[in-house]
């Protein structure tokens, strides 16, 4: 088992912080405003953090952001089913949270997945029926 150092974890945390900015720069810049950034939460039944949630129109989009500093052949395979799942509950937990009605929007859940700074979208990387 290979140990990081506790500066080694804190520029990985940072790599992908930038990561996210990229992304959430992309999104504004097409007309999105932003929601929310990190939205966690923590119950007894639940914990997770969504990255990124944009919202353009009658469009909420809930956004995973992973950024690498090489090529993975299938990006979507790093959100398991388990992973796939607690987001679909953060979503949910946020739009009743800030009041918005399901009915009211089309909800969408995007990867922006960057390898260093090259970023690529993956628009409705999945969907609630995967469940």
């Amino acid at each position: 088992m290979i140990k990081k150092s506790k500066n080694n974890s804190l520029k990985i945390t940072e790599y992908g912080k930038e990561g996210e900015k990229i992304a959430e720069k992309f999104y504004i810049k097409n007309g999105f405003t932003l929601l929310s950034k990190n939205f966690f939460i923590a119950t007894n039944s639940l914990r997770g953090e969504i990255d990124l949630i944009v919202k353009k129109d009658n469009i909420i989009v809930f956004i995973e952001v992973k950024r690498r500093s090489y090529r993975y052949n299938n990006p979507i395979l790093l959100l398991d089913k388990k992973k796939k799942e607690r987001m679909i509950n953060l979503a949910l937990l946020f739009l009743t949270k800030n009041n918005f009605a399901t009915d009211d929007f089309t909800i969408r859940f995007d990867m922006a997945y960057l390898i260093n700074n090259d970023l690529q979208i993956i628009s409705n990387f999945f969907t609630d029926n995967e469940r």
